[in-house]
């Protein structure tokens, strides 16, 4: 598994696609992994401000140990997103490579998807709470 597969699949412009949540907002913080097993994030507040969120890239199941992959444990892939809506943020991904304006949605509370656009190319990538 490529590392870019998992913003591909979103990193953060599909946002205007997932309905907002009409239940209080669900909490991001925690454990996630991709729905496919192959990551793990922590999610937590950036810099102990509950109203950004970080995410880091914390583990890989060995057949996702790709050189790619590898550079980006325990670094940041998602960084200063700021609430726009409830169970929606916005801010920074690295995706791809390449730092772009992505966003992160609360599907549930168990659920959370990434999408991540360089120019009009956008991937979403889903998540589950560990």
């Amino acid at each position: 598994m490529k590392f870019s597969r998992l913003f591909a699949s979103a990193g953060l412009a599909a946002l205007a696609l997932v309905p907002a949540a009409q239940a209080a907002p669900a909490s991001p913080f925690g454990m996630w992994q991709t729905v496919e097993g192959d990551a793990r994030f922590d999610v937590k507040a950036c810099d102990g401000t509950a109203d950004e969120i970080c995410a880091t890239l914390v583990w890989l199941r060995d057949d996702a140990h790709s050189p790619e992959n590898l550079q980006l444990m325990n670094q940041l892939v998602v960084w200063d997103a700021k609430p726009t809506a409830a169970n929606r943020w916005r801010g920074m991904v690295n995706y791809k490579g390449h730092v772009v304006k992505g966003s992160l949605t609360m599907l549930g509370v168990n659920s959370m998807k990434v999408t991540g656009c360089k120019f009009v190319l956008c991937e979403t990538m889903e998540f589950e709470r560990l």
